[in-house]
């Protein structure tokens, strides 16, 4: 009995004696771990962020510089074109969903505003309003667009959550503009171009098509969406085409040039297609079609397009491309 007592006061010692060794060994581990840590990072009281999005966030600086309001008889809404003094040294790109009215609009999202603009033919590109903020220089004027709910509101804030901008207070009763002349534009369509034998075109229309999906579609029918970052627009131009001796004639290629630009841009090759416009670009017409040309705008300096243009038409069996002068307003 008293043997059985000694091996059990001898293994709990054991057990004891290992327990303490196995404790001290993980303290040593947390000491020196904190310590390394320590070397790493000498600075790590002061350490900020490297991360770039809020990299991004703390160097541009934005503040309200003049604005206009207009107060137009046949909208049923009212709507601010601010112009902003805007700085950033980094030159990157801010979109606008980082800026909202203290209506809860956030100015990226003011898509269903402009489409009841250009149904009364009234276009921000007359006023260069931009969807988003960029440039490649340090300091410039951005124009952005900012509809108004309450028509009877008197002031509406602008604010950020961009570290360094303050919110901007809007007095709607100053500025106040009632004639829509400065953003008005008649469409029209455009000249008709035709070699007398073999076809004849004209541009139709234009219409800007961001908001719609977009699909790309390949060889075996398979489709995949076609994404358009957040800092670009498409805008389509609707072309008609007659084949005058029944021969086919075929869109290889496109590009636009905006009137005041010596480059432009060209237009989505055939695989790219709208659930609602018809992308002519290879499109075999025999006898007579309508269809759409697709142009993805890169940056906000074209945009919104203002219809005003040469149109380059590169045709299958052909060396030179027809040009056509667009004039839609």
């Amino acid at each position: 009995m008293k043997k059985q007592q000694g091996r059990n006061k001898a293994l709990v010692f054991t057990i004891l004696v290992i327990a303490a060794v196995l404790l001290g060994f993980i303290f040593h581990l947390v000491i020196s771990g904190g310590k390394s840590a320590d070397q790493d990072t000498p600075d790590a009281g002061i350490h900020e962020s490297t991360d770039p999005a809020d990299t991004g966030k703390k160097s541009v600086r934005a503040a309200l510089k003049t604005f206009d309001v207009y107060r137009l008889e046949d909208l049923d809404f009212a709507f601010v074109i601010a112009i902003l003094d805007i700085e950033s040294p980094e030159h990157q790109t801010v979109t606008l969903d980082h800026f909202r009215t203290d209506e809860g609009i956030f100015l990226n999202a003011v898509e269903s505003w402009e489409k009841k603009l250009e149904e009364h033919s009234y276009y921000l590109g007359r006023r260069n309003v931009m969807f988003s903020l960029v440039s490649d220089k340090d300091r410039y004027d951005a124009a952005l667009f900012i509809p108004i709910k309450d028509a009877d509101k008197k002031s509406i804030t602008l604010s950020s959550d961009l570290a360094g901008i303050e919110d901007m207070v809007i007095d709607l009763e100053k500025n106040v503009i009632t004639d829509g002349s400065s953003l008005y534009a008649e469409k029209k369509e455009g000249e008709v171009i035709s070699d007398e034998e073999t076809y004849s075109m004209v541009v139709m229309d234009a219409l800007d098509i961001t908001d719609e999906m977009l699909y790309m579609e390949a060889a075996d029918g398979s489709r995949m969406q076609y994404r358009i970052p957040a800092t670009n627009r498409v805008y389509a131009m609707e072309l008609k085409v007659v084949s005058l001796a029944e021969q086919a004639v075929v869109i290889t290629d496109a590009e636009f040039i905006p009137e005041g630009y010596e480059s432009g841009y060209h237009a989505l090759d055939g695989s790219i297609r709208s659930m609602k416009e018809t992308n002519l670009i290879g499109r075999s017409i025999v006898t007579e079609d309508s269809g759409f040309l697709f142009f993805e705008v890169y940056g906000p300096e074209y945009s919104p397009v203002t219809y005003r243009g040469v149109l380059f038409l590169y045709l299958e069996g052909k060396d030179e491309p027809l040009h056509i002068n667009v004039n839609l307003n």
